[in-house]
């Protein structure tokens, strides 16, 4: 199933690998498709991700970019049963292929990509990459 942005909402971030149909008439309700999106992670001794995402992208209307959203709050449940709150941060972020612009905002890392004074091709592939910390066990 595709990845797709509704009509009546901000564009979505994505979290998983799709392939699309580019014939399918229904998506073209959608102000965008995301067609793939292929995640490498690399993980070192000291709970640091090493994330490269690329994003395959097919615009149905004309749009300067999408948007994409990183958890920097996160809880995980320990087998004790107790919750922790895990505060990760986001470093050496890097979009080779297109302009972009970072905020941090309500425990999210929120990353605008494309350029405000253009609109977006009709296929795009935007490629990101970051480091993820989370911080020692």
């Amino acid at each position: 199933m595709p990845v797709v942005a509704p009509a009546t909402s901000a564009p979505i971030a994505a979290s998983a690998s799709s392939s699309t149909r580019q014939d399918d008439p229904t998506l073209l309700r959608y102000p965008y498709v995301i067609n793939n999106y292929d995640v490498k992670v690399s993980v070192n001794k000291y709970n640091k991700y090493h994330i490269d995402e690329t994003i395959e992208v097919t615009f149905n209307q004309q749009r300067h970019g999408i948007f994409r959203s990183i958890q920097n709050v996160n809880y995980a449940r320990r087998s004790d049963g107790s919750v922790a709150r895990i505060n990760a941060i986001v470093t050496n972020l890097r979009v080779p292929t297109h302009k972009f612009e970072t905020k941090r905002s309500g425990g999210l890392t929120k990353i605008r990509l494309g350029d405000s004074h253009r609109n977006a091709d009709k296929h795009e592939t935007y490629r990101i990459s970051y480091d993820y910390d989370i911080g020692h066990d």
